[in-house]
């Protein structure tokens, strides 16, 4: 028996040295907030199309898992889980990543951008480098790319149609958890009232509120749009989508997965703008076939806005990201400016 187990034995032993085993195929877990359909969703357009090209382009090697709806917790927990590696790659809305970077504010400051163009244009270029830069040295989370939150924020009132900033005085607007925008709607001389976005329908719908601000896409997602009759577009804040990595998990990947990692990434930022950017203008004929009073200001109303508003929000933002941050913005905001200017 012995002899004949002993060839055997060392004919296994041979096999296992000329036939490698298979590697483990990669795991990598995206989970955002919003609803699972790619073409209603900025947060699901970037994961689907970061997963089809990374699986595609990998051959296999790796596999994406996404996890919409918040089916991995909330946003802040999910960011949290990125840093500390249990998931590798979320997407996050300005409010949340300002959590985490002070500086993930700047782009989101009242007036800055005339258009989405120069918002891509500024956060493509070198200070877009530069703001993931020091996001990574304040929070380790790594900016793989840059996607769109549903793009402009804008007004919306129960019942007074909202002109110029004397007309809200007194009214009570909801603000967003950022000092910047509660500043902003002070010089306007409206009521802040910090509430929680879960509580915004009920709080419109019992008049707590008389208005508030945000995307429009936002706004018919949740139904709001059925608690108000006043719309006023003043685009006065750009919502960025942070796309964040665990730094950890990304400097352990190969060149070439790297390479794939980050090119998909990139891709599936792009796709949300353009998804953004279409749920939006569903989003305002929906409004009006509701027959919500949408009104479109005219640039001197607008100016009256930008004199009340930015200088506030300018200098809180300056406390909290420092002076010399905002000026890198307002540089970048005018090259920017002169690069797509029409000849």
């Amino acid at each position: 028996m012995k002899k004949v187990l002993l060839p055997l034995v060392l004919l296994l032993g041979g096999l296992f040295l000329i036939v490698p085993f298979a590697s483990a195929k990669m795991t990598i877990k995206v989970g955002h907030v919003d609803r699972g359909n790619r073409l209603e969703s900025d947060m699901e357009a970037f994961a689907s199309v970061f997963k089809d090209l990374v699986e595609s382009q990998s051959g296999g090697e790796m596999e994406v898992a996404i996890y919409p709806a918040g089916q991995l917790g909330g946003a802040r927990e999910m960011v949290e889980s990125v840093q500390l590696g249990a998931i590798q790659i979320v997407p996050c809305y300005t409010a949340v990543a300002s959590i985490f970077s002070p500086k993930a504010e700047l782009p989101y400051a009242p007036f800055i951008f005339n258009s989405v163009l120069e918002a891509w244009r500024v956060l493509d270029g070198p200070f877009g480098k530069e703001l993931a830069d020091v996001i990574y040295k304040e929070s380790k989370l790594r900016v793989l790319a840059y996607g769109d939150a549903n793009g402009f924020r804008d007004f919306y009132f129960t019942k007074k149609a909202v002109r110029s900033p004397a007309d809200m005085k007194g009214l009570k607007v909801r603000a967003p958890e950022s000092k910047m925008m509660f500043n902003m709607l002070t010089a306007f001389g409206a009521n802040p009232v910090v509430i929680p976005w879960t509580q915004l329908y009920m709080s419109m719908q019992t008049d707590v509120l008389d208005g508030f601000e945000v995307q429009p896409a936002g706004v018919v997602d949740q139904k709001i749009h059925e608690t108000f009759k006043q719309a006023i577009l003043t685009n006065h804040s750009y919502d960025t989508l942070y796309i964040f990595a665990n730094d950890n998990w990304y400097k352990k990947l190969t060149p070439r997965q790297r390479e794939i990692v980050l090119n998909a990434a990139r891709v599936g930022a792009v796709v949300s703008r353009g998804v953004s950017e279409n749920s939006d203008l569903i989003a305002l004929k929906i409004m009006k076939a509701k027959g919500i009073q949408i009104y479109y200001p005219k640039p001197q109303e607008i100016a009256e806005f930008i004199k009340l508003g930015q200088p506030a929000a300018l200098n809180s933002l300056e406390k909290t990201t420092g002076k010399e941050w905002v000026q890198k913005l307002l540089r970048a905001r005018d090259e920017a400016r002169k690069e797509l200017a029409v000849k």
